[in-house]
Formats: structure tokens, sequence, C-alpha cells
């Protein structure tokens, strides 16, 4: 992670990898096969070759794609000739004549080709369609790519042949066509040889693109970004264009004829709905996507279209004209539009910005763009920084600025260096833009002040080595703090000093932040963490809990406290690591820095918020925590590799709350929901995410998980006291175990007492498709007691400790009433002192004040599978009916 002063000795990071859409796996092999074929040694000469070669490439693909889709269309498939096969090709390739080699290797190659691709193309389809309906293993999914290269490099020797055949028929001096009839296909049509050679001549014309280009290729980066929005919607509109001119077309010609007319006009009336779907699509492909991709859907739809009318009136001359003029078009179109993007590039401008103006593509493509660029090309960075900047862009996000600041910085000195800085940021994860931007902005006031660049550039790299070395004394200052609380016997004069140096360590960085940058780093931030780190000394002078905190803090994981860098933002506090074999690793954050940068946190922290405590701290934390607790076991508790502590009153739970509920991910179920109302012990032990230790009515409790699923269980059920309170009232904090979710309601009863209620709740979910809008339920207790009685007496208030572990789950989803699509928002977070309280976000729906009694908590998922479990369902049945 590029952290707020420059580091350049930093260590290399992981790499992530590189995701690819699924529609790109249909162009990337071809370009392999003949950069293998034609690969040049030598590197690249400049990223404006890189550029060239993959629009070329990529029209060049449309335009090959196109061109053979129209010339298997423009083939009467009503009447296939079932006598030919490919067995009899090896015997009349042996013929001498020309004409008569070429109608063989046509008919055959359309007879076996064409059903190889129809399937196979209808395969795909399915597989993407269910794909987003199902979970598909990855390995499935791994099988599958490698089988589309293979498959895609196959395409292209039939092709290639054809080519050559085309070649033999214009050029041959034979021209004897006496046994052409004799291996006639059918007799009712024959191809027009204009259209013939048209289609021939296009798919050369795309070879030959692809290899005078091929000169140019190299190790071409395939990062086309385009994110899972889009990918959704290329796969979309791909399942319905190849269930269209693939799969009814072949339908139309197995059943007997009474069966052809209506399966046209429903193949007719559905592609017109594709040329609807494709002009819908219009605003989104100008947009984010290249405007050649909406040009190949509309043809493809159109094309679908023209044929299935031509053949239901039985005018085949439609076909015929549509063919004959339109292929020409097409190629003319592809071609005019390469050669502006070669312009474009020509003229410096990054083919990324013109053509992806979708946020994440542009960040992935930008950042391509930047690392080719050599250091003395200052005029196009500020190019592209000026424009990133253009308050005439909408799509402008300040969170994509953090690597094309440190680029714009370091690169003016040093290009390799930035090139390494920039490959090591962890793209949109990175946080602390704003300070790269304040560095950047710094450093270019200095140059301007300075006669000399390099004098400037020296300058500000001590003025930050500086603050550097500071730094280091403060997590130097933080790593004894927190170990001499994790000790057995902490000193508490050790304590105070090292509180008395780390507040002296942040009030220096904040001064010379504000001296070298604008006032980024404030005197309130420094209040705020100086009282979070007394309020511990506080509550640990008085001999209260204090072992949550040290654990919470997460200083210890992967023993990573040594090596920590501090960073505070506005009331926000970041502790990351500085090791080399995890570096940039968040420990510990709170929801001021998400707030800040209008950001998910678990795209900055990673999914190791809390994750690992070790070994040798196990024993005393089990010490201090038996102290805590105040009572004596019979058994040993097994912490087990990690274990996590938490306090429904503490002000860890307070500070990371709400931010934590974007670590949500995919699925949600309550699995158990408890009460402490025990105010002198008030914990929660959780272990290995199978042991809950609680308090509940003053005495404690071993509870062992269930087996079995409460999902949607309403909390009235359990807690009497819940039967008139409304939840909605009530801001509710998250904290986050590894898999698990723990949801803390601080509710209040009659008395207006807070009482805290943890709800555990298993498996991530992610909060981008969620919400939470009403707490609701049309159940009643009678039909509880009658469809599942053994369920509701498990879980009666009076048996509720008499839980067993051995009991099955009962699944209960029953009579659910959603109002709406539930969404479950991120509240804004206010300015805390002693102890932060959070209250809705003023754009947050209205609050139900007539809430039913029967609280309930029901996660639905937001997302497009359903639509396209109908479009797969919908299909299959025209298919089997």
């Amino acid at each position: 992670m590029t952290r707020i002063y420059s580091d350049c000795t930093r260590p290399q990071a992981s790499k992530n990898s590189k995701q690819t859409s699924k529609i790109q796996l249909f162009l990337k092999p071809i370009f392999e096969l003949f950069w293998m074929l034609n690969h040049s040694k030598g590197s690249i000469r400049n990223s404006l070759s890189k550029q060239k070669v993959q629009v070329t490439v990529e029209c060049s693909i449309w335009c090959l794609q196109m061109a053979s889709l129209l010339w298997m269309q423009s083939l009467n498939i009503k009447n296939w000739s079932n006598d030919l096969g490919l067995w009899k090709m090896i015997g009349y390739l042996r013929l001498d004549n020309a004409c008569a080699a070429l109608e063989i290797i046509d008919t055959c190659l359309y007879t076996s080709i064409f059903w190889i691709f129809s399937i196979f193309s209808i395969t795909i389809a399915l597989f993407f369609a269910i794909s987003y309906a199902i979970k598909i293993p990855k390995t499935v999914i791994y099988l599958l790519e490698k089988f589309i290269y293979l498959w895609q490099t196959l395409i292209c020797i039939p092709s290639i042949q054809l080519l050559s055949i085309f070649i033999k028929y214009n050029f041959s001096h034979k021209m004897e066509v006496n046994e052409y009839e004799n291996i006639t296909r059918s007799a009712d049509f024959e191809i027009p040889a204009p259209w013939n050679a048209c289609c021939i001549l296009a798919i050369g014309m795309c070879f030959i693109i692809i290899i005078l280009n091929s000169k140019f290729s190299g190790e071409i980066r395939h990062s086309w970004a385009k994110n899972i929005i889009t990918a959704k919607a290329h796969s979309k509109i791909d399942f319905h264009a190849g269930i269209l001119t693939f799969l009814l077309p072949v339908l139309g010609s197995i059943f007997d004829e009474d069966y052809i007319v209506y399966l046209q006009f429903f193949a007719m009336l559905s592609s017109f709905l594709l040329i609807l779907e494709s002009i819908m699509y219009l605003p989104y492909f100008c947009l984010y996507s290249n405007t050649i991709a909406l040009i190949k859907f509309f043809i493809l739809a159109w094309i679908a279209f023209i044929f299935i009318l031509g053949e239901w009136l039985d005018n085949i001359l439609i076909i015929k004209i549509f063919a004959i003029f339109l292929s020409p078009i097409i190629i003319i179109l592809v071609i005019i539009y390469t050669i502006r993007l070669h312009k474009r590039i020509n003229k410096g401008i990054p083919m990324s910005i013109i053509e992806m103006k979708n946020k994440y593509d542009l960040e992935k493509s930008l950042r391509y763009e930047l690392c080719s660029l050599k250091a003395e090309n200052k005029d196009q960075i500020i190019y592209i920084f000026e424009t990133f900047f253009s308050e005439n862009i909408l799509w402008r996000d300040k969170l994509q600025v953090i690597w094309l600041a440190n680029y714009c910085l370091f690169t003016l000195k040093d290009a390799g260096l930035a090139k390494i800085k920039i490959c090591k940021c962890k793209t949109v994860s990175d946080w602390d833009l704003e300070a790269n931007y304040q560095e950047y902005l710094c450093y270019r006031e200095i140059m301007d002040s300075k006669s000399n660049e390099s004098v400037a550039f020296e300058c500000y790299h001590n003025k930050l080595n500086e603050i550097k070395n500071i730094d280091r004394v403060l997590c130097k200052n933080l790593s004894s703090f927190w170990k001499e609380i994790a000790s057995k016997q902490p000193k508490f004069s050790k304590l105070i000093d090292s509180i008395n140096s780390i507040s002296r360590d942040i009030q220096f960085l904040s001064n010379e932040y504000k001296k070298l940058t604008t006032d980024f780093h404030t005197r309130e931030g420094l209040d705020l963490y100086c009282s979070y780190l007394k309020n511990i000394i506080y509550d640990y002078e008085n001999y209260d809990k204090v072992s949550y905190k040290v654990n919470s803090f997460e200083g210890y994981y992967s023993n990573t406290i040594k090596n920590m860098s501090y960073f505070d933002c506005n009331n926000g506090i970041l502790i990351f690591s500085n090791e080399e074999e995890n570096f940039g690793e968040v420990l510990f954050a709170n929801p001021k820095v998400a707030e800040s940068f209008n950001f998910p946190l678990k795209s900055i922290i990673g999914d190791n918020i809390f994750s690992f405590i070790p070994l040798y701290y196990k024993n005393s934390i089990t010490e201090n925590i038996k102290k805590m607790l105040n009572f004596g076991l019979d058994t040993e508790i097994d912490l087990g590799e990690s274990f996590f502590l938490i306090s429904p009153n503490s002000d860890l739970l307070k500070c990371m709350g709400k931010a934590l509920l974007s670590s949500l991910n995919n699925y949600l179920a309550t699995i158990l929901v408890f009460k402490i109302n025990d105010y002198e012990h008030q914990a929660a032990l959780i272990s290995d995410n199978k042991t809950i230790l609680c308090y509940t009515k003053g005495f404690p409790q071993l509870v062992r998980k269930p087996s079995y699923n409460l999902t949607g269980f309403p909390l009235s059920r359990i807690f009497p006291d819940l039967e008139n309170v409304d939840l909605q009232q009530h801001s509710p904090y998250f904290l986050s175990l590894h898999d698990e979710i723990i949801l803390v309601f601080l509710t209040s009863n009659t008395f207006g007492i807070k009482i805290p209620y943890i709800i555990f709740i298993s498996n991530y979910a992610e909060f981008s498709e969620w919400k939470i809008k009403n707490f609701k339920v049309n159940l009643d207790e009678e039909n509880l007691i009658e469809n599942s009685p053994k369920l509701y007496n498990a879980l009666r208030p009076s048996n509720f400790n008499e839980i067993s572990s051995n009991y099955q789950d009962e699944t209960y989803e029953k009579n659910i009433d959603c109002e709406n699509d539930i969404q479950l928002t991120i509240d804004k977070t206010r300015r805390y002192e002693s102890k932060l309280a959070y209250t809705k976000d003023e754009d947050e729906p209205q609050k139900n004040k007539n809430i039913a009694p029967n609280a309930f908590i029901h996660m639905v998922k937001v997302s497009s599978r359903s639509i396209n479990v109908v479009h797969l369902v919908f299909v299959l049945a025209v298919i089997f009916i």
C-alpha cells in the first residue's frame, strides 16, 4: 500500500490476479494463435504499438465473427443433405476439378462445423447463464476456459482452408462442373458466387490485418477492464443472440413442416425483441463499453430478424440482397472505426480515456497507460492528470487517484521507480489518495520555487524522510504500549510514558504534515486517538476489562506489531503493517476512514481485519479472560487457533461497528440470538466459531452453537422483552470474526434501560447486494406451533437454556413478507468523544413507527441471478416443448 510518506525502498507487494471478463475469452485465443505463428523476437517499442495491436485485433475478430455469421445465415438450412459427411471429403479432395472440390468442402464444412458450432455456442451461452444463477466450481470454469481456447484455435483452420479454396476457385483454368451435380447438397438453392466471394474476402482481410499487425505483438497485457455489470450485459445479449441465430433455425430444420411456421414466427418475434434490447442498451454501451460492441449485437439481431423473415415468407431474395450489400458495409465500418482509434492513439490520447468512461475500467486502463509511458513524456502525463480531474467528467472519483498522483509525483524524476510503485498499489483499495495528491501539489510548488528540479526533488525527499523517521518512532512507542498492555503484570507508569511519547509524536507529525501539505492531519484526530489510548489505561487502572481492546486492536496480527505505520484522517485511525511479507495490510481501522473517502471499508482492509492471534499470547490472554469474567471453569476453554473477545459497551465495538458492515458477503442466516443483561459482567467469547460463552441473568453458562438454523426466527419469540420494541429506533453495531458476523442491537426496554442484544450470523454476505428496510414478518405463534412444534418448544424462552447441539435443522422459512427490497445501508457516523454514538443517516428510509410486535430480521439478496434463471427456464421450455 502506498503510504503518506514516500518510501523508495518499499518491498514487493503481493500481486493481484487480473480478472478477465467472459466475453473476452472468445477474443484472446485467436490473437494468441497468430502471435505464436508470427512472433518476432524483441520487445514492443512503445505503448502506442500495443494499443494499435489491441484495437486492430479486437476489431478484426469482430469483423471475422460477423462475416462468418453472415456466411452461415445465407445458406439454406432447411434442406440439408445427409448423404455427405466428412469421410467423403477425403475421396473428393483428390479430384482435379477445383470447383467440385470447393463445393464438397463447402458442404462438408457447413454440415459439420455448423452443427458443432451451434451446439458449442448454445452450451457456452447456457453455461454463462447458469453461472450467474448458481455457483460453478473454479475447476470447471478453468477447464472450460482451456477448452474455449482450443476451440477458437480450431475454428481458424476452416476459415484458412476456405480462403485457399477461394483462390483456386477464381484462378483455376479448369472450370468444369460436370461432377458437381453428383455431389449436390440441395437443388433448391445455390450460394451466389458474389456473396461467397465477399464473405471469404472479408475473412481473408481480417487475417491479413492480424498478420500485418503481428509484428508489433509481444507480451500484450490483456487487461481489457470490464466490470461485472458489463460482463453480465455482454453475456445476457450473447445468450439471447446465440439462441436466436443458432438454436431456433436448427430446431426449425428438424421438426416437421407443421412446426416450422410456429417456430419461425417465434424466432422472428424474439429477434425483433433482441433488436429492441440492443437499442435499450445503446446508452449503456456508449457510456461503458466500446461502441463497436453495440454495432455487433445490433447487426447480429438484425441478421436474425431478416433471415427468419425471409424464411417465413419463403422469399430467399431478401437474404441474398441483405447478405451481398451488408457485408461490405460492415467491413467498411470496422475499418473506419479502427483507423479512427489509430489516429487518436497517434495523437497520444489513451484510448481508455476516450472509450472507457466507467470508473473501474478507467482505473485499470489508465494504470496500464501510465506504466507504459516514459519519464520524458511530461506533457502526456499532465494531459492525463488534468483529464482525470476535469470537472466535466462525471465519472471522476478521487479514490482512483492514489496511484495516478503517485506516478505523476515520481515519474518526473524516475520512471523505473514509478513503475514499481504503481504495480504495488492495490488499485482502489489504496485509501491515502488525498495525502498523495497533496504531496503532488506540494512537490509541484517546490519545483516552481526552485530553479533546479533535482534540488527541489531532494529537498522534498529530505522532508519526507524526516517525517518517516518520526513515524517509525511512533510505531515503536505504539508497539511498546500494546505489548505492555498484553503483559501479565503491566506497569501503569510505563503506559503513561508511552501515552506521552505517542502524543508528542502525533503532534509533531500533524504539524509537519500541515507544513508540507494542507490541513490534512487535524488536531481533532490527535485528541481523539490520544483519548482512545487514555481510556484504555483508565479501564486498566480500574481493573476493568482491557483484554478485548488488546485483542481487537489487531496489533498482534502475524506478529507485525513491531512494524506498524500509522495514519490519522479526520477522526479516523488506520494502522497497517510494514513487514515485507504482508506489506500494506491494515491492522486496525475505524468507520471514519471509510466515510472520509466514501468507500466500503472491506475494500480498504481486505479480508483480514480480525484474523489471528499468535499462539504465545494465548495463555496470557486466557488468564486475563478468566480474571475478567471472575469465575472459575471446571474445564479449560479451548481457544483454538484464533478467537475474539467483545463487549457490547466497549469503545472498540462502537468505533468499528458500522464500517465493518461492508464485510458482509453473499449470504446471511441468523444462527443464534442471546441476551446479556448482567451489567457487572458484559462479555461474550467466541472460540473457533463453535463455542459461545455468555452471561444470562447473572450466571455464566456455556452454550454450544446449535446445528439447526434459526434463519428468520423472530427475536420476540426468544426474548419477550422485545415484544414492543422498535428495533429501527436503535442503531446496530457490527463486528466481524473470520467468516462470521456479529450484530449487536442496543435496544431499550419499557423503562428506557439499554439492553444489548447480540445476533450471531453465519457466513459473509456482500453488503452492496443487501438491504434492510423493515423488520416485519407475517407470522404468528399458531403457525409456528402447527408447522414446527419441536422447533417452537426448543426455542421458547423457558427452554432456551436447554438447547441441544444435536438437534437437527427443520428449516423454517414460511410466509415471509417483504414489502420491498430490503436494504442495509452504512449510516454516517457522528463525531464521537469518549464514546462513539452512531445515528441513522438522513437519507435512510422513513422509520416505520407501527412495526409489528413480532420483530423479524429477514435478509433478501438483490441480484440479477433470478432474472437469469427466468431466462434459462424460458428458453429450456421452448426447446423441450
